[in-house]
Parts: C-alpha cells; structure tokens; sequence
C-alpha cells in the first residue's frame, strides 16, 4: 500500500511540473502578445516608406520596406492568417491575451487540486509509515 501511494505521490509531481512548464509558455505568449500589441501602436499612417525587419520564421529576418501602416496580418493558426486594420487587430490580440489569462487560471486551479491531492497522498503516507 505504500508503494502505491508513492507512485500517486510520484504522478502528481510530474503532472504538476508539467502544468509549471505550460504556465510558463502562456506566460511567454502572453509577453509576445503584449510585445505585438506595443509595437502596433507604435505604428502611424505616414511610417509608410519606413525600413524593418520582417521575421521569416525561426529567428530568421529579411530587410522590408512598410508599404501600408493602415493594414496587418495576424495568424489564426494552422497556417491560416486573415488582414485586419491596425486599430482592430489590437482588439484582436487583446481576445488572444485575454484567452491566454483565462487558461492560465484553469491551469492554476488544476494546480491546487493537484497539490491537495498531494498533501492528502502525504499524510497518508506519513500515517502508513507510522502505522508500520
């Protein structure tokens, strides 16, 4: 009976280090979000003209030209991207961080659940432990 409730006690590590490691990816979606966000209010109608730097994919850039401040693109996901204006995309990307908080939050409750359930596996243990 030990055992077994040392290998729960086990799971449940490894279930709440693994929620650890997705919180801090949507904790680093969100900082992108945020960064993408500053950088669309950064953006004025007369920037047109102006040189950037446009990713390619993987840290990759090339030297690009702003051709239309007035308009963006943003991912959808699965290869799927779709033209907004400036101004709306922000809402856009305020939808996405606000998804991202929400999950985020699902993932602190799991958490909880899973760190009573582990105090709980370890008084049981300590009162098996004494019982033996």
């Amino acid at each position: 009976m030990p055992e077994e409730s040392a290998q729960k006690a086990q799971m449940l590590q490894k279930q709440l280090e693994q929620l650890e490691e997705y919180q801090e990816k949507i904790d680093g979606d969100i900082e992108k979000l945020n960064e993408a966000k500053e950088a669309l209010g950064d953006l004025k109608p007369g920037d047109e003209g102006s040189r950037m730097l446009a990713p390619l994919g993987s840290g990759v850039f090339v030297e690009a030209e702003l051709t239309d401040a007035s308009r963006v693109v943003t991912s959808l996901g699965a290869d799927v991207y779709e033209k907004h204006e400036t101004e709306d995309a922000e809402g856009v990307i305020d939808e996405r961080i606000e998804r991202m908080r929400e999950t985020r939050e699902e993932v602190d409750q799991t958490k909880r659940q899973l760190q009573q359930q582990m105090q709980g596996l370890q008084q049981q243990l300590m009162q098996e432990r004494d019982d033996a």
